[in-house]
């Protein structure tokens, strides 16, 4: 299982997801204090309260560590392995979607200025390692019936 070179790229795409669930990914200046969003929410962070809550970016993100972490396991399961990350693929996608209107919305709400941090391309990085190791299964089932064919 851990020889295969797809499985290193969904691990590493798992750790990237499960990463970007903790770490802010943007910035906000308003006025009056900095304001940082974060999966769960967007967070004072002078005055440590929550503007309002954030969890469907969550639950994607969630969601998408989970389908890489079951990718991995289904190994004897190459079309199951496919479609999964075909699927993890389309959710990361979505969530990085999902990042960027919660940090336009937050920023027009507090009438303020946002930058990015590196969390938000997590997401992106974990989609890119996801397709890597789905091309890595493609080509094996091509190797398998290229020998099958000689036998």
């Amino acid at each position: 299982m851990i020889q295969r070179i797809q499985t290193l790229y969904w691990l590493l795409a798992a750790v990237a997801v499960v990463a970007a669930c903790f770490l802010p990914y943007a910035n906000l200046y308003p006025p009056q204090a900095e304001v940082c969003l974060y999966p769960t929410g967007v967070f004072e962070t002078q005055g440590n309260q929550w503007v309002y809550q954030t969890l469907p970016l969550l639950a994607l993100l969630a969601l998408g560590g989970v389908l890489e972490m079951v990718t991995i396991f289904l190994y004897k399961k190459r079309p199951w392995q496919l479609r999964l990350s075909i699927w993890a693929i389309i959710v990361l996608i979505g969530a990085v979607g999902v990042e960027v209107y919660y940090a336009f919305a937050a920023g027009m709400r507090l009438e303020t200025n946002w930058q990015i941090r590196f969390a938000m391309a997590l997401p992106l990085v974990g989609a890119v390692l996801t397709y890597l190791g789905l091309h890595a299964v493609r080509r094996d089932q091509a190797y398998l019936k290229r020998m099958s064919r000689l036998r």
